[in-house]
């Protein structure tokens, strides 16, 4: 990946919770606060017991969820990190977690991508800017999802050559005809989003 076409994780990042979840109990803080300690100096198996004790409570779940979700995707894990960032979702509401929904929703795009599932990471991305249109990086992800997806269905298209099926000159223009329909209907949707440049998000920021 070359140019402005990267991809780009986030730094995996364990937020200072128990400065926003105050509506929780201490003990719940108390066991993020461990965790993200945990977490930090890469004592991943041990940060995760701290995140399953926090999840007990509705307050800190959400974000209980998410650490999970850095902690599996730490140690490699993309499906029991996809399910922990989907479930850190659905116990969120916009209204008060919405950059803790960008955050699963993004790093869900990555995993797919980086597993070469392009659809799906292109629908991730776009479910990110759903939550925040001004997000750069989940922009071009975005768009490199699609490219890439459209170099996968090309690159099939030309393989079934051999059997007569298509020429590459027909897989090409398809693709081609697609991947400007894609990129003109999205550029309509971008029109109505605020784009307020890239922001940094690489620390504690909640």
């Amino acid at each position: 990946m070359t140019g402005k076409y990267r991809l780009k994780r986030f730094a995996l990042m364990i937020p200072a919770l128990a400065l926003v979840v105050s509506c929780a109990p201490v003990r719940s803080r108390l066991k993020l606060v461990q965790g993200n300690i945990c977490f930090s100096q890469g004592m991943y198996a041990k940060a995760a017991g701290f995140y399953m004790e926090a999840m007990d409570d509705p307050a800190t779940a959400p974000y209980a969820a998410y650490s999970l979700g850095a902690v599996y995707l730490a140690m490699e894990q993309d499906d029991a990190a996809l399910t922990r960032f989907s479930e850190a979702e659905k116990n969120a509401s916009v209204e008060e977690n919405r950059e803790l929904i960008y955050r699963s929703r993004y790093n869900s795009g990555i995993i797919r991508f980086t597993n070469g599932d392009f659809e799906e990471a292109a629908s991730d991305f776009k479910r990110a800017l759903e939550v925040d249109g001004s997000r750069v990086d989940a922009k071009l992800n975005f768009e490199l999802s699609i490219l890439s997806l459209m170099r996968k269905n090309e690159s099939a298209h030309v393989r079934t050559t051999q059997k007569g099926s298509v020429t590459e000159d027909d897989a090409r223009r398809k693709s081609e005809i697609l991947f400007n329909f894609v990129r003109k209907k999205e550029s309509n949707r971008w029109k109505s989003w605020d784009f307020a440049g890239e922001t940094d998000t690489s620390g504690p920021d909640y």
